[in-house]
């Protein structure tokens, strides 16, 4: 039996990278799954994968940045499967970009909206619904560079950093209520984006994987396996926490 099964929950960002990986490995545990992203056709994509494999998907294309689209798709994924049990808000906006004092008003909007409020609005949505169930799980995808920072990623640093925070205040927030709030930051992991620099930018590349102690670039289904757990009741006792 898997980890999570008889559960339902939310991947946000599903059409790739991180995101579909976790919702692939949640499937597999068990899960009935809602994969959502902007792109349907990307989405529809990974529920192939999921369906191919004998699990439970509903995808559901959504802009997570809208209000009244977060409370759509969590409206969505009750009637469908009767529960939402857990969550993890990967969707995010942004990357690299100009030094701070270069960076546009427009792209520092776009950058918080996509990659920290998104989060807020999840998770806004998900834990009424969780409050309804008698608990749940929360797992927020933030990055190191929201704990370091990083050149010429500033907006995109602030945002994950308000991702942690925010995570850290509602975890305090409704532990009570038995949700649980946790982060992984994840460091340089082999997504579509890192491909790329990988291939245009060696020379960069190859530094930034020798400031990681294992010395090589990190697989998506390595976070999936986190978040998967994190999502599980094999981490009862943890909330709160960054990884």
């Amino acid at each position: 039996m898997g980890s999570l099964s008889g559960t339902a929950g939310i991947v946000t960002g599903a059409g790739a990278g991180i995101g579909r990986s976790i919702a692939v490995v949640a499937a597999r545990e068990g899960a009935s799954v809602v994969a959502v992203d902007i792109k349907a056709e990307a989405c529809e994509e990974t529920a192939s994968m999921i369906r191919e494999s004998g699990g439970k998907v509903i995808v559901v294309q959504a802009n997570v940045t809208d209000d009244d689209a977060v409370r759509s798709l969590v409206e969505q994924a009750v009637p469908e499967f009767g529960q939402l049990n857990w969550a993890v808000n990967n969707a995010a906006f942004g990357g690299a970009g100009p030094l701070m004092a270069d960076i546009s008003q427009n792209n520092w909007d776009k950058t918080i909206k996509g990659t920290l409020t998104s989060v807020w609005l999840c998770m806004k949505h998900e834990i009424p619904q969780m409050i309804k169930n008698g608990g749940g799980n929360i797992v927020n995808i933030g990055s190191m560079v929201g704990v370091t920072g990083n050149p010429m990623q500033a907006a995109y640093a602030a945002a994950k950093g308000g991702v942690i925070a925010l995570s850290k205040s509602a975890a305090a927030e409704y532990a009570p209520q038995g949700i649980r709030v946790n982060v992984i930051n994840p460091a340089m992991i082999r997504t579509p984006g890192v491909e790329v620099f990988l291939s245009v930018a060696p020379e960069m590349a190859e530094r930034a994987i020798g400031a990681h102690a294992l010395s090589r670039v990190g697989e998506p289904e390595e976070v999936a396996e986190t978040a998967v757990f994190l999502c599980s009741d094999r981490s009862s006792f943890i909330t709160g926490e960054c990884i």
